[in-house]
């Protein structure tokens, strides 16, 4: 039987961030229900406290890539599924870096990315937006054909079609150990 749509969190924390602000990835048109948090963590690492990444804009100077998987905040990763962030109909035979941008500021055509295992075929994109949460996002301008809800395979513990668009006014996170 399928996993019922679960709706993860990129929450920034740390002595840098004052006030937290927690945003989850959600369908566009959804209202965004109350948060589980989830962190990007170190491939190996355990996760006692969550880590800081850095959602660059484009043009920015991007650091060596490293692969990281999602998990829940006090779990460890003895043998993680490997994710890289890729352009949607690339096949990943090894990892890649690419950023989060801004649709319409410094990107004349929106470009859609998806999350998938590498060496992975990248599947159709379903459209997702990042928001605050509690805030309830109007429908895109441009018709959504083939929504999706975010799944996640049942029991595999990894997500498997994500394609993020950022919405204006989001922090930028810092990055400490690339």
């Amino acid at each position: 039987m399928a996993a019922e749509p679960r709706l993860f969190v990129l929450c920034e924390v740390g002595d840098s961030v004052p006030k937290p602000q927690l945003f989850v990835l959600c369908e566009v048109g959804d209202s965004v229900p109350k948060p589980r948090l989830f962190v990007l963590c170190e491939v190996g690492d355990s996760v006692p406290k969550p880590w800081l990444f850095v959602l660059c804009e484009v043009g920015d100077s991007v650091p060596k890539p490293r692969l990281f998987v999602l998990c829940e905040v006090g779990d460890s990763v003895p043998k993680p599924w490997l994710f890289v962030l890729c352009e949607v109909g690339d096949s990943v035979p090894k990892p890649q870096l690419f950023v989060l941008c801004k649709v319409g500021d410094s990107v004349p055509k929106p470009r859609l990315f998806v999350l998938c295992e590498v060496g992975d075929l990248v599947p159709k994109p379903r459209l997702f937006v990042l928001c605050e949460v509690g805030d309830s996002l109007p429908q895109l301008q441009h018709s959504l054909e083939g929504r999706n809800n975010l799944r996640e395979e049942e029991g595999s513990g990894r997500m498997k079609e994500i394609s993020p668009q950022l919405v204006s006014g989001l922090h930028r996170f810092e990055i400490p150990f690339f």
